[in-house]
């Protein structure tokens, strides 16, 4: 999701991506949702938020990287 943001459903849902350069290797903005209230009715406009371009996410920094714990079902 390279613009952080998706309609589907014929404009009815969107989808929001909130981690921009995801790992340092796609360079895909994020999004967040500006919601207000109008009236009878919700004004929602996506925002963009520009990939920042870090040298965090190194090679040897996703290879070490620990893997997330398991979730136990209860």
């Amino acid at each position: 999701m390279k613009d952080g943001y998706e309609y589907f459903a014929n404009g009815h849902l969107i989808t929001v991506f909130s981690a921009t350069n995801y790992c340092g290797r796609d360079m895909n903005f994020g999004a967040l949702l500006d919601i207000v209230d109008v009236g009878d009715t919700l004004l929602v406009t996506p925002k963009q938020i520009e990939p920042y371009n870090s040298s965090f996410w190194s090679a040897e920094v996703i290879r070490d990287r620990s893997a997330s714990p398991m979730r136990v079902r209860r």
